[in-house]
Parts: C-alpha cells; structure tokens; sequence
C-alpha cells in the first residue's frame, strides 16, 4: 500500500503557522518583560546629614543609628555625612551634593540648619528636605512656603515630665539641676516639664539651670555641671550632644545622678547615669520613609511635626532599679504609661522660674 506524501503547499502553510506562533509568543514575552521592568519601584536613596560625630552616644549616633536599621528592613540606600558642624558653606554643599547625585531625601539632622535649607530646597523640587524643630518654611525668594520641604519636633517634654518623678524620689537636697546647650524655646520647654514632673511628687522641690551655649563643648559641659551642683542639684537633666557627655562626667565625678539625653547613656556610667530622656529616631524615620512610599508624605510639607510620646520617653538604667522602692518603680511606671497613652497631660510651658526656685 502507498503512503500518502505531504504536499508542499500543506508544508509552507505549517511553516507559517509555527512563524505566526513564534512571533505571538516573542511579543508576549518581550511586552511582558519590558512590562515588569518599568512598573518595578526604585530603591530609595537617603542621605543623613549630621553636625557632630556619629559615636557621641546622644544625638548623632542614635540617628545613625537608626538609618542602619531602616535600611536593613527596607532595603533602601542610605549615606552618612557627619561631622559638618555649623559653617553655612559646608552645610549647603552637602545640601546640594547630595539633592543632585540622586537621593529622594535629604535628612539635615539639627535645629542650627535652617538657613540652609531654605536657601537649597528651591533648586531642587523633586528632593524631600527634612529638618529638626524647624521654625520657618517661607522661600525667602517667592515669600511661599516651601512644599518640599518639612521638620520633625525634637519634643522632649514627655520623658523629661518622667524624669521629674525619678528626680523627686532620689534628690536628697531638694534641689535638682537641668543643663541644655541653648535656651531655645524648646530646650526651655524640657525644663518646665522636667520640673512639673517632679512637682508631682514634691512640690517643694527647686530648679537650678544652666544653657552654656554650646552642643558639643564637652568641657563647657562639665563646668556648668559643676556649677549647677554646687548649687546643691544632686540630679541633673540633660539636653545636648558633646556639652551632655562633659557634664554627666562632671556628675560621676561629684557623686551625683545624671540622666541622659536622646538614647540609653547609662552603659557609659551605670552608677550614676540612672536613666535617659529617649527620642526614638528609628521610628521617625520609618514615619517619613513609608510616607515617601506611598506619595503621602506632602501632607507633613512645611510643618514641624510633633509625633508626641510615641517617639520620646524615659528609659531606666540598672541604677535606678536598685535605688527606687518597688512603690517608687510602680508609680513612676504609671506616670511613663500615662504619659505613652495621653491620660496624663504634659504643660507646655516655655518660661522657667528664676534658677534656684520651685
């Protein structure tokens, strides 16, 4: 019997089906690809700019700190520039390095920077600027507010109103003693807290103060301490970055208590640094990040933003644990909760007494 052969017509119809097919098939793949590629979200790229060196245990390190940990979550890309200090020139060149090489936010982590930014966020729309207790946004071109960009509060009253209550239970004089770098409202504002919190327990209590004009002077630090305990302060409160670590020095040194600033200090002296007024710039800086991310963070444009005690609070060292009663601990413990869930209300209060009263 014959077997029947393929016509060659019937094999250049099969031929140009299996072309038909191929070329469906490369351009599906080819869109699909293409597709994929461009809908794929960029990695965010950030840049912290810092005014003092990142191992100072207070201010610089903790946000430094904390970029590290953001970026081991997110994935982002992220660069530290510390050490720039307060030259105008410095500052607005890393400003404008930094907004032209590709970073989406520019982090300028102190409240000395103001200037600066203002006169930088103009050129470059498209780059997020975030301060620190910024007080002004206007461009001082246009005399409009900048909408790129936004501050975040360094609101420290919380935990300094919990420091009270610990100061209250450990002086021994009466008289406690609190030591920023500068009198800025702010910084003032801490103090009256400070002093409230204390007035909780002891309304007899006295205030002595000292703003020796620097952050990072560490001797200036120490000599303020020093005058402040021969007040009669035998705990003092801190506010400051190199100025904190030269007065907590003068603390150890004359046996009294210090407490801390912006992140746990007690391992630096566990005897006498008892506690440390926390600001927990790990979460801001997830806040700005996941806002960035969803294109929402326009609503916190050319505001100063107080995320309240969710980011600041007292943490306790060993000290303090073997210092206070378990009454003392209990009741303090109720005030920190307090304060975290907003049934206590902080004063808000920029005036002190006259140093030296209650």
């Amino acid at each position: 019997m014959k077997k029947k052969s393929i016509s060659a017509t019937a094999i250049v119809a099969i031929i140009l089906v299996i072309i038909v097919i191929a070329a469906f098939a490369g351009y599906y793949y080819y869109s699909t690809s293409t597709t994929k590629k461009t809908s794929s979200p960029k990695t965010v790229k950030i840049a912290v700019l810092l005014p003092y060196v990142v191992n100072d245990y207070g201010w610089d390190q903790d946000m430094y700190q904390a970029i590290a940990k953001i970026a081991s979550v997110y994935g982002i890309n992220y660069t530290v520039d510390a050490n720039l200090g307060y030259s105008t020139s410095a500052v607005e060149s890393a400003l404008e390095y930094y907004a032209s090489h590709g970073y989406n936010i520019v982090v300028a982590w102190t409240v000395g920077w103001q200037q600066e930014i203002l006169t930088v966020a103009p050129n470059y729309p498209n780059v997020w600027f975030v301060g620190a207790d910024l007080t002004n946004f206007t461009n001082p071109s246009t005399g409009q507010p900048e909408k790129n960009v936004l501050s975040i509060a360094i609101d420290l009253r919380y935990g300094a109103y919990e420091a009270g209550v610990l100061a209250a239970f450990l002086t021994k004089t009466g008289i406690i003693g609190y030591q920023a770098g500068y009198s800025y409202p702010q910084e003032v504002e801490i103090g009256y807290a400070f002093l409230a919190g204390a007035h909780l327990v002891n309304n007899s209590i006295k205030l002595v103060y000292d703003f020796p004009g620097t952050w990072a002077d560490v001797e200036k630090g120490y000599i303020g301490a020093k005058s402040l305990i021969a007040a009669g302060a035998d705990v003092i409160l801190f506010r400051g970055d190199g100025q904190t670590l030269g007065g907590e020095q003068a603390c150890a040194s004359a046996g009294v208590y210090a407490i801390g600033d912006m992140m746990d200090q007690s391992p630096l002296n566990p005897n006498y640094i008892v506690a440390s007024n926390t600001f927990n710039d790990t979460l801001v800086l997830q806040d700005i990040l996941l806002r960035y991310m969803n294109n929402s963070l326009s609503q916190w444009a050319d505001q100063n933003v107080d995320l309240g005690p969710s980011v600041n609070t007292l943490v306790l060292g060993p000290a303090a644990y073997k210092l206070l009663t378990s009454q003392q601990l209990n009741y303090l413990q109720e005030i920190i909760e307090g304060v975290d869930n907003g049934t206590i209300s902080v004063p808000l209060v920029d005036q002190l007494p006259p140093s030296g009263s209650a």
